[in-house]
């Protein structure tokens, strides 16, 4: 996934190559009186410090590398060193239709959300396929009305289900398919923030937090 530079990390090169070049430019002022008054002894001292400063920013622009990048870097590392294995390994075998439901889900119900949080929507779906107590396909348990009042994702009532899903959420299902369940096998998520119905909090307990939102199963 293609990373993009943060306002952050932008101040940081600016910082960079302004100590790189402000003592070229300064030349005159900061080297010329160091030799006047008989020796570099100065100078050298306040080109030490910008150098560690150099340093200092060098490594933390290297080290701010996003939490979600490196997860999904992780990942597909991992799945190339034992490509044989995960290549013709399916969680759930879904035809073309099902797999275009299964992204326009994670897209309307989780873009911008890290990459993480994406593939654990898209496992949240397939583990309710895969499970008793839903429905048996992808669309099924997308379009499935508990109880027959509404529909148990909001991108379907709200029409977002429909939006076009971008080549993330794609790779997103894709990792799901193969394995990679970052909801540790729930059946349920929600926002805590904009989630308004009281049964999800008082039926469920969180398994994991990612992002905006919470991964959970029904209380035992």
């Amino acid at each position: 996934m293609k990373k993009q530079i943060t306002l952050h990390q932008k101040f940081i090169i600016y910082i960079l190559i302004f100590t790189l070049v402000f003592p070229m430019m300064s030349g005159l002022i900061l080297i010329t009186p160091a030799y006047a008054e008989g020796g570099l002894t100065e100078n050298k001292g306040f080109m030490s410090l910008l150098k560690g400063l150099l340093m200092l920013f060098f490594f933390s622009f290297l080290s701010n590398k996003d939490e979600s990048s490196y997860l999904e870097d992780s990942y597909e590392s991992a799945s190339q060193e034992d490509s044989s294995q995960t290549s013709s390994y399916q969680r759930l075998n879904i035809s073309q239709d099902e797999r275009d439901w299964l992204a326009k889900a994670v897209y309307s119900e989780a873009r911008g959300e890290p990459f993480e949080g994406q593939v654990a929507v898209a496992s949240v779906v397939i583990n309710r396929v895969l499970d008793n107590h839903f429905p048996n396909d992808v669309k099924g348990v997308i379009f499935e009305k508990p109880g027959g009042n509404s529909y148990a994702f909001s991108a379907v009532w709200d029409g977002q289900i429909h939006l076009t899903p971008d080549q993330t959420s794609y790779k997103a299902v894709d990792y799901a398919l193969k394995g990679w369940d970052p909801s540790e096998g729930a059946l349920y998520y929600y926002n805590p923030v904009t989630a308004t119905a009281s049964w999800i909090f008082d039926n469920t307990i969180a398994r994991k937090t990612i992002g905006n939102h919470v991964f959970a199963d029904l209380r035992s």
